[in-house]
């Protein structure tokens, strides 16, 4: 009796354990409630996929960082390129940051955290957007204050 109670729980728990994993990383990245959000949340503790922030400003470029440049900051490490670009993102790192704690501009006005692609960015009065995709990024530029507003009460919340 108590080995047959013993195999359902065993073989349950099996069950439920694959259920979570295929939720997971089965049908890719998932949405994201607002309030249970973390800011520029990744798989790693590498803020932003290793992106350099400084370099969307100085070069006008996405270029990933390297990881013997390095700084701590809200509980990630931000990669640089060089020890310039690190120096700068010490010394202000808010100035540097992307908005929406690194998500998706656009899909927080919906009041969802979605993670961007790195790739797909806007600089608007000296801040940092990130976009999922071009075509959120096109929607949120069409009306940008107003969606700047938008994601900012949604973002308090």
């Amino acid at each position: 009796m108590f080995g047959k109670i013993f195999q359902i729980l065993f073989y349950g728990a099996i069950l439920l354990g694959l259920a979570a994993l295929v939720g997971r990383y089965g049908f890719g990245v998932s949405y994201i409630p607002m309030k249970m959000h973390s800011e520029y949340s990744t798989v790693s503790n590498i803020a932003i996929d290793g992106y350099d922030m400084v370099d969307y400003f100085a070069k006008k470029e996405a270029d990933k960082g390297m990881q013997i440049f390095f700084t701590s900051w809200k509980e990630f490490n931000w990669l640089f390129n060089d020890d310039g670009n690190k120096k700068r993102f010490k010394a202000s790192p808010e100035k540097y940051a992307p908005q929406f704690g690194g998500y998706c501009s656009y899909l927080v006005t919906k009041n969802i955290a979605y993670p961007p692609n790195p790739k797909v960015w806007h600089i608007y009065k000296k801040k940092l957007y990130l976009f999922s995709n071009e075509d959120r990024k096109q929607l949120f530029i069409s009306d940008i204050d107003n969606n700047i507003a938008n994601a900012s009460e949604k973002w308090k919340l």
